[in-house]
This record gives structure tokens, C-alpha cells and sequence, in this order.
């Protein structure tokens, strides 16, 4: 239920990270968001131009509509799993500083990543219309194929989002790994076709009926095998909670790790120094350091919020005041809600910006 919760305080911030991450794509590019249509176009000329060759035409009606319905969703899959195995190192910076629901940062990049695929859907129908394959009334079941994917995804990036702080090789060799199941999963080869030695391995793919569910809707235009589509949603989901498990596990010390390896890294520890008056720093001797009172139970969820760790787990009650950033996730973490701000320094203190900042500033140019 904290899970729940936690997205649903900070369901402003997981719709502007999912917006952001949308609009920001192909933001400084010149094609901008037609690169959502061209890259897939690109890769089925390709693959209709090459594979029919090697395989002979595989005896495949339609080739190009057929890889079509296969590799566009296995493009949301891969793309998916590639992003998200970096997306905490890659906001580095907020981890380290802000309290905030890490689940929000892979969340929001598979949500992007769906977002795109649905407007890459377009180039599926456009492809069965311009090839006269039609479309039939089967078209209502693909939401139900979208939902099992994108499960899928979220319960693997849980683990490969969070794992990755801790393993930096790991997303070299998520890389192979992708390369290796591409070829496991019937994209660009009918499942008959494959030798009965073989068929194990797309047997227990998971991405094997998922884009035979993609297939049978647009390609084949018939029902999809809800049965094999169930096994796949059962598993999908189970992984979300292994997922999560491990995620929950790993993020306590993710800003240790970010900073750890940020030091050891000359190129990344470079601290940013923006010159000038940072007048929101002269606030005297007022202390901004939340603190609990004598009710608090020591369940530690502000310890463990604390992306700073100013909070030591054997005095919860205070907080060190040279490490805390006042970022207020200790406050917002307390389940009793017994964390607080000293009100006379708070009074004091939003006085003292309130002078601050009342009055307006020049512009300064840093150089």
C-alpha cells in the first residue's frame, strides 16, 4: 500500500516526468517527433529488404507486414529496458538531494516509452491498409496485449534500474542480452520455422506471445491466445513484486553509491559552482533542520528517506545540521507525522527570506 501511496503524493511529479521525458525526445532535433515514425520505418526496410533474401522468403505472405507487427513492439520492449537500466544513475543529482518515490524515475521512462509506442501503432495499421490485409474487429483486444507488455517492463526495470547503481557493467551486458533475445523471440521468423530442437527457446519466452498477440490482432486477424496471454500477465506480475522487493532493498543506499562513485570518478565529481549571491544560503544562525518530538516511535522512515543520511538510525529524533539540505523527505516520510520544523525558527526563517527575496535583483552574467 506505501507503494500506492507514494505515487499517488507524487502523481504531479510522475505526469511531469512523463511529459518531459515525451516532449524532450527528439526536443533538438530538426524532424522532432516524425523520428517516432522514421527510426521504425527505417529498421523494417532493413530487416523486409535483407531477411527475405537469407531465408529465402520463408514461404511468409505479406514479409513486410508480417515483421512489422513484430518489430515495432519489440522496439518498445528493448528501448524500454535500455533506458530504464540507467535512469537512476542518470538523475544522479535529484537522488542524491531530493526525497522523492525512486519507483517514479523507471515508471515514468516505460510510461514514455508506451507513449510512443501507441503513436508508433499508426505505422502497424498503415502498413496492414497499404498492403490490404485490413483491419478487423480484433483491433479492440490490443489495450489487453499493451497491458501485459507493459507490466512486463515495469517488473524488469525495477530490477535492472536498481541493480545497475550497484553494477555499472550490468547495462553492457543487458545490451548483449537484448541482442541475443531478439533473435530468440519470432520477429523476423515465423515459430514453425524454427527446428523442433530449437523450440524451447521461444517456448519459454515471455516476449513470444506477446508478439504473437500483437500479430494474430493486426496479421493474422484473429483472437489472441488469452490463455498463453494470461501465463504471461501472471508472471509479468509476480516479477512486478520481485521487482519492487529488490528495488525497495537496493534504493536505501542508492545516494551512498551515487556519491561513492561520483568521487571516484575525476570526470563526474567535479562539484558545479554557479558564482553570485545565493541568498536563500544567509539565513543566519536559524535552524532548518526537521526534528521529532518525544511521541516518535523510531520506526526509521525518516532515516531511511534522508538522501544525505543527516539522520543517524541510533538518535532518530535529531538530525545533523551540517549534512541536512532541508529537502523536507524526512517530514514527508514520518507515518505519524510527529517530524517537524521548529515553528519559532520556521517563522523566522520565512521572515528572513520573505526580506530576501521581496525586492528585486539585478541580472548577473556568469562567465
Amino acid at each position: 500500500m506505501g507503494f500506492f501511496k507514494g505515487l499517488y503524493e507524487y502523481r504531479e511529479l510522475l505526469k511531469t516526468s512523463i511529459s518531459k521525458d515525451v516532449r524532450g525526445k527528439y526536443k533538438n532535433s530538426i524532424l522532432g517527433v516524425m523520428w517516432s515514425f522514421l527510426n521504425p520505418l527505417l529498421q523494417i526496410a532493413v530487416y523486409a529488404l535483407v531477411f527475405p533474401l537469407l531465408m529465402r522468403g520463408g514461404g511468409i505472405e505479406n514479409y513486410t507486414v508480417f515483421i512489422c507487427c513484430g518489430l515495432i513492439p519489440w522496439t518498445f520492449f528493448s528501448t524500454a529496458i535500455s533506458r530504464t537500466s540507467f535512469t537512476i544513475i542518470e538523475n544522479g543529482n535529484i537522488v542524491k538531494k531530493v526525497y522523492f518515490p525512486r519507483e517514479i524515475l523507471p515508471i515514468s521512462v516505460v510510461t514514455s516509452e508506451a507513449v510512443n509506442f501507441i503513436i508508433s501503432t499508426i505505422i502497424i495499421i498503415a502498413f496492414v491498409l497499404g498492403y490490404g490485409v485490413g483491419i478487423s474487429k480484433y483491433i479492440i483486444f490490443y489495450p489487453i496485449v499493451l497491458l501485459v507488455q507493459y507490466f512486463l517492463l515495469i517488473g524488469i526495470s525495477f530490477i535492472v534500474s536498481s541493480v545497475t547503481v550497484y553494477f555499472r557493467d550490468l547495462q553492457h551486458f543487458i545490451g548483449i542480452a537484448l541482442q541475443l533475445l531478439f533473435y530468440a523471440t519470432p520477429i523476423v521468423y515465423a515459430p514453425g520455422q524454427i527446428p523442433e530442437s530449437f523450440q524451447w527457446i521461444i517456448k519459454y519466452n515471455p516476449m513470444t506471445y506477446i508478439i504473437n498477440g500483437y500479430r494474430n490482432i493486426f496479421y493474422y486477424k484473429q483472437s489472441p491466445d488469452f490463455m498463453a496471454l494470461g501465463i504471461v500477465f501472471v508472471i509479468s506480475i509476480a516479477l512486478c513484486f520481485i521487482g519492487y522487493f529488490i528495488f525497495h532493498k537496493l534504493q536505501k543506499k542508492f545516494a551512498e553509491e551515487i556519491l561513492e562513485k561520483l568521487s571516484s570518478d575525476k570526470e563526474l565529481s567535479t562539484d558545479y559552482f554557479v558564482p553570485g549571491s545565493h541568498e536563500y544560503k544567509r539565513l543566519g544562525n536559524l535552524s532548518v533542520v526537521p526534528k521529532a518530538n518525544a511521541s516518535c516511535t523510531g520506526c526509521g522512515k525518516c532515516a531511511e528517506a534522508c538522501p544525505t543520511g543527516a539522520i543517524n538510525k541510533n538518535n532518530i529524533r535529531t538530525g545533523d545540521s551540517s549534512k541536512c539540505i532541508s529537502c523536507m523527505g524526512c517530514i514527508a516520510a514520518c507515518p505519524k507525522g510527529i517530524r517537524k520544523l521548529n515553528p519559532v525558527f520556521l517563522a523566522a526563517a520565512s521572515l528572513k527570506m520573505k526580506n530576501l527575496l521581496s525586492g528585486r535583483k539585478p541580472n548577473e552574467i556568469f562567465l
